[in-house]
């Protein structure tokens, strides 16, 4: 007999018996000479049905009492099913409510949080609107009247300590942390 065999202790009888499945051959031979009789046509789905095909459509099967492992010697009820479908959904109400709880009681924390994020924005922004102006006014001065140079060199320190700080704060923020 064609099929996989294989050793185990059937639950059912207790005895160390041969358990088999039967193998369900896929005729590649008649697929092929359909391929070949409609010119190349039928290889699509030839490829479809070998990938779909299942070579052993039944579970292991006990050869002394027939027994499949995994399956149920009897149905449940009606009633046990609707019993533990409640209890499922009794279960996922109530993580629910104690995800909208829990949700509640971060909620002024998440507030006042978000509010001093707010103010600390407006406070930068309107420092960002202010900052420029007053920097080259200040590197202007120093330059004095009429030295370009000096100006083009206040203003390339500038860049170079602007980037340097950046790179310092994202060191700082986001990768030092981790690093301990």
């Amino acid at each position: 007999m064609a099929g996989e065999h294989a050793q185990y202790e059937c639950p059912e009888c207790g005895k160390p018996t041969l358990h088999t499945r039967p193998l369900v051959p896929f005729n590649d031979i008649l697929h092929l000479l359909l391929s070949a009789f409609l010119c190349g046509a039928w290889i699509p789905f030839w490829l479809l049905l070998s990938a779909s095909h299942n070579k052993y459509p039944e579970p292991f099967r006990c050869t002394q009492c027939g027994h499949v492992p995994g399956h149920l010697p009897g149905a449940i009820t009606m009633k046990q099913h609707a019993a533990s479908v409640a209890a499922k959904r009794t279960a996922k109400i109530d993580a629910s409510i104690r995800r909208e709880q829990k949700r509640r009681a971060q909620e002024p924390w998440r507030r006042m949080r978000q509010e001093r994020r707010r103010a600390t924005k407006a406070k930068l922004a309107a420092l960002a609107r202010r900052l420029p102006g007053q920097v080259d006014a200040a590197m202007r001065a120093a330059a004095g009247k009429g030295n370009d140079i000096l100006y083009h060199f206040f203003q390339v320190a500038l860049g170079v300590v602007v980037i340097g700080g950046a790179v310092l704060a994202c060191y700082a923020f986001l990768i030092w942390p981790w690093t301990k």
